[in-house]
């Protein structure tokens, strides 16, 4: 579904167009690979830019945030796990989601003052 669409979106791109992996499992299968492969100009790969996305992109903590709100608690079904964490998905309200967004020049700022290094204060 997802390649579907980013071929919908990018295929007929009329500027280079740049796939910036984060080394998410899912983004390394061979289909997926393939498309990025297919569609986008470039690709910067995991070593080359992946150390910055949780500074920047404030977005790839919230798996994190999730995974401690749920780690911990005992459940007697996948179904139960499943439901945890949907609840803990819902409290990124789209006020909360539009704040990291707006916070990006800021993060960003901070990674280049730190000469690319990781930042862990913000």
């Amino acid at each position: 579904m997802a390649t579907l669409l980013i071929k919908a979106r990018f295929r007929n791109a009329k500027r280079n167009t740049i796939f910036q992996d984060d080394q998410d499992r899912k983004q390394q299968t061979k289909l997926v690979r393939n498309a990025v492969d297919q569609l986008f100009s470039e690709r910067i790969e995991p070593p080359d830019g992946d150390a910055k996305f949780a500074d920047v992109w404030q977005i790839e903590n919230v798996s994190g945030v999730v995974k401690g709100n749920v780690c911990g608690k005992l459940f007697d079904t996948s179904v139960e796990l499943k439901e945890e964490i949907e609840k803990e998905w819902k409290t990124y309200l789209k006020e909360k989601c539009e704040k990291m967004i707006q916070g990006i020049p800021y993060r960003l700022q901070l990674v280049i003052e730190n000469n690319g290094e990781d930042v862990h204060n913000y």
